[in-house]
């Protein structure tokens, strides 16, 4: 059967729309494995990076009363303000990461104490590892995007949500021109199937306003435009019917009911 334009254009409508399904799929499952992976304190850096970075703090403390210590002079935290947690609630202090520029690559260790010794709060310990250049630091990363391909998958979900939005109305709007082309030429698309016991009921976009009433008797046609069989309308709508197809006919994707 030679297709339309319109209908090649859905079909490669359709294909955009499934490579982007498993793209958009794939960036959330690459989202959840790396939340499993990535540890809040495990942070990775490259020399002369700045990033922010917070922890609990004891109650009525203030950031003047808490220290850190780290094993290289390389990695200092700058603290900033407390807050109050959006979740758990609780005091927190936030600060920032800094990396000096000359930083030696390796795996350190910083954590972060109220500076009173006796105050008893359980410390803040971060491993820190700087990497020496950013080849290195992408391929240590537990992100499969970010790892093989550079990119972040947070931009990838940004990216796909918007366009497989449009797709699908793109795919709608197509759909319903084919729709309305065949039912001009007195075909339909099989939309849904449920098996009965004695047979498979079939719906359809043609209706009574296509000339069609129950006990009206349809052929079935398969993928190539070949009849394979007698179909009885069963029930008849304003633009869609449902019919019986013989328990002897599997109805397959691409089956058409055509009304000559």
């Amino acid at each position: 059967m030679t297709l339309s334009p319109t209908e090649r254009g859905r079909r490669l409508v359709g294909k955009i729309g499934l490579v982007l399904g498993v793209i958009l799929a794939t960036a959330i499952l690459d989202v959840a494995i790396t939340r499993h992976l990535t540890h809040f304190n495990d942070l990775h850096v490259l020399p002369g990076q700045e990033l922010p970075v917070d922890g609990p703090l004891p109650e009525k403390t203030e950031i003047k009363d808490i220290v850190y210590k780290c094993d290289s002079p390389d990695v200092k935290i700058v603290f900033d303000k407390t807050f109050t947690g959006h979740w758990l609630g609780g005091n927190r202090w936030r600060g920032q990461l800094q990396i000096d520029p000359e930083a030696k690559p390796g795996k350190y260790s910083l954590t972060v104490t109220p500076l009173d010794p006796e105050i008893e709060h359980p410390p803040v310990i971060y491993s820190i590892t700087v990497y020496p250049d950013a080849a290195a630091w992408q391929q240590s990363s537990t992100s499969y995007y970010f790892r093989y391909f550079g990119i972040s998958h947070w931009w990838v979900l940004v990216s796909v949500i918007p366009a497989l939005l449009l797709t699908l109305l793109v795919m709608f709007y197509l759909s319903g021109r084919v729709d309305a082309m065949l039912a001009r030429s007195g075909l339909a698309e099989i939309y849904r199937t449920r098996r009965v016991d004695n047979g498979t009921e079939i719906s359809f976009g043609l209706g009574t306003r296509h000339g069609l009433r129950p006990g009206m008797y349809l052929t079935l046609q398969d993928g190539q435009g070949i009849p394979v069989g007698q179909i009885e309308v069963l029930e008849a709508f304003p633009d869609h019917s449902v019919a019986l197809v013989d328990r002897a006919i599997t109805v397959q994707a691409g089956y058409m009911v055509r009304t000559y």
